[in-house]
């Protein structure tokens, strides 16, 4: 450590000691020169062992633990990610709640995502008030979560746009669905997909939903698997194939299913 915080040819040192109080060290920083080295030459190391990502997370600061949960989500290792995600939380990142609580809900833990969702957004954090919303109307708390899907759309969260949207849809309030729907116009393609399913569902269509295409050129695998399925549906089998195919090989159930009713009904053909 000694060596490493010893300036090269007179400029800059490799580590940088810091401390927010005298006497107390916090730990130390890189210098800019060989993050940014890194980032022109190299990608993620997926060779580093679990022990070191443990390490780095008990003695991170809790605010470096957003970031390191971040990068750690983006090597796949979701279970490493929750636990700096938890640190950062539980010093009070409102963003570090947020996500924790997103990733809690998608593996199926609402009871533990959805306190730190409330946490966030009674602090102000937008995209939690959505993502809290999303979650109550997934759990039956549909007029609760409406009116927090409100206040996240307004304040121009897309997802909550979306949901809002197919809410008051539901609802009975087209209009004012449809108005929200519109937000796939920016460009979203989560949204576009969602957006097609209910016109689909409506039969508010063309041969094509133009929302759909769009979100298929923008290569979102559940947009490719609706595609491939409307266009099955109307018994373009060919046209379906290749879409549902790369849907499939993304992982998606539905399009697996749809793809073994095309591939059935080409045989037979």
């Amino acid at each position: 450590m000694h060596w490493a915080c010893v300036p090269v040819r007179g400029s800059a040192a490799p580590l940088t000691p810091e401390a927010s109080q005298i006497g107390h060290l916090d730990g130390y920083r890189v210098t800019d020169v060989l993050v940014q080295h890194a980032q022109r030459v190299a990608e993620l190391p997926v060779s580093v062992p679990e022990s070191q990502w443990e390490l780095l997370i008990a003695e991170a600061s809790p605010a470096a633990c957003l970031n390191i949960g971040l990068t750690a989500f983006q090597a796949g290792l979701h279970g490493l990610s929750e636990r700096a995600w938890r640190r950062a939380a539980e010093a009070g990142d409102t963003t570090a709640m947020d996500v924790l609580g997103v990733l809690l809900a998608r593996q199926g833990e609402y009871e533990q995502a959805r306190p730190w969702l409330e946490r966030a957004a009674q602090a102000g954090n937008t995209p939690a008030v959505g993502h809290l919303g999303i979650l109550l109307v997934g759990q039956g708390e549909e007029e609760q979560g409406r009116s927090l899907l409100k206040r996240a759309a307004e304040a121009g969260h897309s997802d909550a746009m979306a949901m809002l949207g197919m809410v008051l849809a539901r609802q009975g309030e087209k209009e004012q669905g449809r108005l929200w729907l519109s937000a796939a116009e920016a460009g979203n393609s989560g949204i576009m997909t969602k957006l097609a399913a209910a016109l689909i569902a409506r039969g508010e269509h063309g041969q094509e939903p133009p929302w759909l295409e769009r979100a298929v050129e923008a290569g979102d695998s559940d947009a490719m698997s609706l595609f491939g399925a409307l266009l099955a549906s109307q018994g373009e089998y060919e046209r379906a194939r290749p879409w549902l195919e790369r849907a499939a090989e993304a992982g998606d159930s539905d399009a697996m299913a749809v793809l073994g009713v095309v591939r059935c009904a080409g045989q037979s053909g």
